[in-house]
This record gives structure tokens, C-alpha cells and sequence, in this order.
């Protein structure tokens, strides 16, 4: 039994209502992700569809690349007890190998807008689209996501299952039970009483000798590493990258990958998009021309933009005919590709002066 008063008031029973549906639960868990373990701050959608399986309830995705699936059942469904755990390894499976374009695709479809300005949107701030895309593809490959089941009230068949399969399976791959007993007091109010099973295993997996999050590439390091770049044309253009960004004050963020990495953000009338990346893999570097960081920060000029990438044949080749999907896209090239092409580097660097404009002239002095 539940009593209510106010202070200086009796006590009496109130009228209470919990869950009409499940998508109630499911509604209300996408609209806060925080109440989701690992969560907090990430994009949602929710009827991710998923081929050949269905629909996940919610998918969340984070600033860092992870993803969480979430399952939503109540207590009434006979489905929580053991049908709903080989529901979402069923999600899980059918997720692993999707490639980030369509499962970016799939998630705009959903909640109409792209994946990365909604992760920027739900994090309040800008994310590296090379290091997002790359960790995105990483956890799609190897299938290392969040399992989330989530429920009005536990059944102790289904915390038991949680617990043995936190006992045997990967670290990479937790799964946690969350509890939301839920109910709405009179017109106004609401209680809700969230509890987890298994957060706290799956934190404990993750420290126990799970490798530590390497840190940022300097900038000292990534140059020292383009220095090393064995094709002469392919270190002559990379120099005329690194050229630009410091004529123009670009601030460069480290990538956190195997190999030296990172993005060259301009200060651009008030923002600071990412126009160019890099990576240096023994002696090898590849480049990104950021299309779709261009388009995010300045819409009007990304046609323009485009339609000067389309002019090269080695720059065009790797983007889709079609003008909207090409806007969205980061492509990455083989610097030595490029120094090849007659017209690539030229092309590459007349697009970062179409949004950062051109380079300063030098001084009398050489300064």
C-alpha cells in the first residue's frame, strides 16, 4: 500500500496508475537516456530496424562511439523471462557487420536529422568525426555493445540469467537488467524507482584487467610521423596541409587510435569545424577531406563546396552521386593517390579556402 499527504495533512491513499504499455516505458526511457546505465548523453532512437530481426526499442549512441541496446518489457509480458535475452543477442547479432553509412542511415531515418549532429547535440559539444566514425565501425565490426533489458519489475529468473551471463561473458559485452517501478500519483505527479542488476558487475569486469583508454596523439608526435612519410609527392602535400592549418590558426585535437591521428579544426566566424584529418601508418598517411563537418557548420556554402571536390576525378571518386549523401560524408584518401593526381592537391586545398579563406600572404620579412 501506498499513503500520501501533504505536510500538516492526514495521510490517505492516493489513485495510482503505473505503465499502460510498453511503450510507455519505452517512451519514457527514450526521452531520458540517463536513466540508462552507460547512457548518459547519448543520441536515441527509438524502432531501430535492424534486417532480419526487427525493431530494437531504443539504440543509443555516445560521443565515444558506444552503443547500447535497449529492450523494454513489462512484468505482464511473458516474453521477460528467457525469450526477451535471446531478443536482444538477436539485435546484437544481426547489428554486428552492419556498415556505418547504413547503420548512419538507418539511425536518421529514425529521428530525422544525422547520427553525428545528434551525438553533438545530446553531448553539447563537437565531436571528431573521424575518431567518431572510426569508433562506431570498431564496436559495428566486433559487435562490443551495451545490453540493456529493461523492465517495471524484475523477475528473479531474469536477474539469475543476468548474473550468469556476466560471469561468462566478454567484458566487452555487458548486459544489465534495469528495474524502472513506475507509477503516476493523481493528475501531476509521478514516482519512479529505478534499480540495476548487474551495473555494478559489468563495472567491475571493466577494470579488472581491461586495456586503459589510450591517450591523444600529440601534435609533436603525428608531425614527427609525417615526417617519416616515404612517398616524396605524398610528404610534399601533407606539408601543404600542415602549412595551412597553422597559416590559418587551426587547433589540432589528437586522434586516440593505433596509429599517430588527428583533425585540424579552423576558427571560422564563430565556430570551428574539422576541415581536414589525418593518420601516418609506417610511412603511409592518409588524409579526409571533412565534407560533412563543412555542411553541418556552413549549409549555404556546402554546394559550392561539392561541386569544387567534383572537379577532380581522384577526389569525386569515393563520393556517391548523390549531392545529399555526398554532403554527409568524410572521405578518406591514400596520400600518395592524391600526389599522383594531377589536379588532387590543388583541388583539395582550393576547398579548405573556399571555407577558411585563402592562406595570408607571407611578410616582407619572411615572417
Amino acid at each position: 500500500m501506498v499513503l500520501l499527504r501533504k505536510i500538516g495533512s492526514g495521510w490517505s491513499s492516493p489513485s495510482l496508475t503505473n505503465y499502460g504499455s510498453e511503450e510507455d516505458l519505452q517512451r519514457l526511457l527514450a526521452d531520458s537516456p540517463d536513466l540508462i546505465p552507460g547512457a548518459a548523453a547519448t543520441a536515441t532512437a527509438r524502432e531501430f530496424q535492424v534486417p532480419g530481426v526487427g525493431g530494437i526499442d531504443i539504440l543509443c549512441v555516445g560521443a565515444e562511439g558506444g552503443i547500447t541496446l535497449v529492450e523494454c518489457k513489462l512484468a505482464t509480458n511473458a516474453d521477460i523471462r528467457r525469450t526477451v535475452i535471446g531478443q536482444i543477442f538477436a539485435y546484437a547479432s544481426g547489428l554486428r557487420g552492419m556498415s556505418f553509412d547504413a547503420f548512419s542511415a538507418r539511425f536518421a531515418a529514425r529521428v530525422g536529422k544525422p547520427l553525428l549532429a545528434g551525438v553533438e547535440a545530446a553531448a553539447g559539444r563537437e565531436v571528431d568525426p573521424d575518431e567518431f566514425r572510426s569508433a562506431i565501425e570498431r564496436r559495428l565490426e566486433d559487435g562490443s555493445f551495451r545490453l540493456v533489458v529493461a523492465v517495471d519489475s524484475i523477475t528473479n529468473e531474469l536477474r539469475g540469467i543476468v548474473e550468469y551471463l556476466h560471469k561468462h561473458l566478454s567484458s566487452d559485452v555487458p548486459i544489465v537488467a534495469l528495474e524502472l517501478g513506475y507509477l503516476r500519483v493523481q493528475a501531476d505527479d509521478e514516482l519512479l524507482v529505478p534499480r540495476t542488476y548487474g551495473a555494478e558487475l559489468a563495472e567491475e569486469k571493466s577494470t579488472q584487467g581491461g586495456a586503459a583508454p589510450r591517450r591523444r596523439w600529440a601534435v609533436e608526435e603525428l608531425r614527427e610521423a609525417s615526417g617519416s612519410i616515404g612517398n616524396p609527392g605524398a610528404r610534399m602535400f601533407v606539408d601543404r596541409l600542415w602549412s595551412h592549418a597553422q597559416a590559418h590558426g587551426a587547433v589540432f585535437i589528437g586522434g586516440t587510435g593505433a596509429v599517430p591521428s588527428g583533425g585540424f579544426y579552423y576558427p571560422i566566424n564563430g565556430k570551428r569545424p574539422s576541415l581536414w584529418s589525418i593518420w601516418v601508418n609506417d610511412g603511409v598517411a592518409a588524409v579526409a577531406l571533412n565534407i560533412g563537418s563543412i555542411t553541418n557548420a556552413f549549409p549555404k556554402l556546402a554546394g559550392s563546396v561539392l561541386t569544387n571536390v567534383r572537379t577532380s576525378a581522384a577526389l569525386n571518386a569515393p563520393l556517391p552521386n548523390d549531392d545529399v549523401q555526398a554532403l554527409s560524408k568524410y572521405p578518406k584518401y591514400d596520400a600518395n593517390t592524391l600526389a599522383e593526381a594531377s589536379d588532387a592537391a590543388d583541388v583539395f586545398v582550393r576547398t579548405l579556402d573556399m571555407v577558411a579563406g585563402p592562406s595570408p600572404a607571407p611578410s616582407a620579412d619572411g615572417g
